[in-house]
């Protein structure tokens, strides 16, 4: 499972009187089903990937057992886009 993360707000600045619950991002979390090469069985917490013409990922969740899948955090790498206005 690939996962992805999203800003917690919606602007780049906050105004003096606006509030800050009106801009708070209500999805910031993404997960994706993937399948994998048979090999990322061997993936402990804390190791780092890169998957091809996705990203860079950190394992979260290792394999544990075939129910559990294996938990991929995404690691930002500057090019996302910024912050709509």
């Amino acid at each position: 499972m690939l996962v992805d993360f999203d800003y917690l707000i919606t602007k780049k600045k906050l105004e003096e009187d606006e509030d800050f619950v009106d801009v708070v991002n209500p999805s910031t979390r993404t997960e994706t089903s993937t399948l994998g090469e048979c090999d990322m069985h061997n993936l402990k917490r804390g190791d780092v990937i890169q998957l091809e013409r996705k990203g860079n990922y950190r394992c979260d969740a290792p394999l544990v057992r075939l129910s559990n899948p294996i938990v991929l955090f995404a690691i930002p790498d500057g090019k996302q886009q910024t912050v709509a206005k």
